[in-house]
């Protein structure tokens, strides 16, 4: 058993109250993507980590939450990485639930309930290995991990974009990929136990105005190449799409550990220009695979 504080925040003629009390829980250590509820989306569209450009519905620090903000104690005896992750995850899980339980209440509720958990989950204070970015294993993060959303990412410190699939930092003055994300967005990406072929950013049809284009070696193109000769570890997140019984099409994430990048080149496309190609191969050592996860 531990105590949390209860911070529970509403509004009295618009001005915002927040009542703090104490509350006596238990904390179960598990894995994570156990017993976790998919919620839906009725916008699919993705944003930086850090882009101002949220949707204008997004939770603001002057907003009412009009629920109970759990939030676990900064110095508690379980106060390790692993559970560090794990609570984050777990308050980033409760939020959703009653965000979505509110959205029948309100027409004001926003879209992306991802987005706006992350955002109370920043505002707590509650992300996790976010203090600098982080090249190679993240405190807390095991091989296997599956998350439900792309957000749930960057709030433990695996992938800070929520929408780009090459991240990258500086390293000795130059800049290498520190992570990737295989979602199967781009056509080509192929992947297997311990090697995995990915396709380059950019160039890519994303809207119905935009033509596609050559790739540049630039950004997290020119990361991944510096990855090379840099021989840099970079992590690797698998998308992971299938069906539900309904029929709905939903994607899990799951961490696949580090990888080296080996080699680059560039092919022709899809729609006929000009795409980089990486080959990653999986850093011996690390726990295996599983051949499938579950949602």
């Amino acid at each position: 058993m531990e105590t949390q504080i209860i911070a529970q925040t509403e509004s009295v003629d618009g001005v915002e109250k927040v009542e703090v009390r104490t509350a006596a829980v238990e904390t179960i250590r598990g894995t994570i993507g156990e017993d976790v509820m998919k919620l839906p989306l009725s916008d699919q569209t993705s944003y930086g980590a850090h882009d101002e450009n949220l949707p204008s519905n997004s939770h603001s620090s002057n907003a009412p939450r009009g629920f109970d903000v759990s939030i676990p104690p900064k110095h508690s005896s379980h106060d390790d990485a692993r559970n560090r992750v794990m609570e984050t995850l777990r308050l980033f899980r409760s939020i959703s639930r009653k965000l979505l339980q509110n959205e029948a209440k309100s027409e004001n509720q926003p879209k992306r309930i991802d987005l706006h958990a992350a955002k109370i989950i920043k505002e707590e204070e509650m992300e996790v290995n976010t203090g600098k970015q982080i090249l190679g294993e993240v405190p807390g993060i095991e091989v296997g991990d599956e998350f439900q959303y792309r957000v749930e990412l960057a709030i433990v410190g695996i992938h800070r974009l929520y929408q780009t699939g090459i991240d990258s930092m500086k390293h000795n003055g130059i800049s290498v990929a520190n992570s990737i994300v295989d979602a199967g967005v781009y056509a080509g990406d192929k992947h297997n136990a311990d090697v995995l072929l990915y396709s380059g950013n950019g160039g890519n049809i994303v809207g119905k105005n935009k033509k596609p284009e050559d790739q540049k070696l630039e950004k997290g193109n020119l990361a991944l190449k510096n990855s090379i000769s840099t021989k840099t570890p970079v992590r690797v997140v698998r998308g992971l799409k299938e069906k539900t019984p309904s029929g709905k099409l939903v994607t899990t994430y799951v961490y696949d550990g580090l990888y080296t990048v080996d080699r680059y080149w560039q092919e022709t496309g899809p729609h006929g220009k000009l795409v980089f190609m990486f080959e990653l191969s999986r850093i011996p050592g690390q726990p295996k695979l599983r051949k499938k996860s579950k949602i």
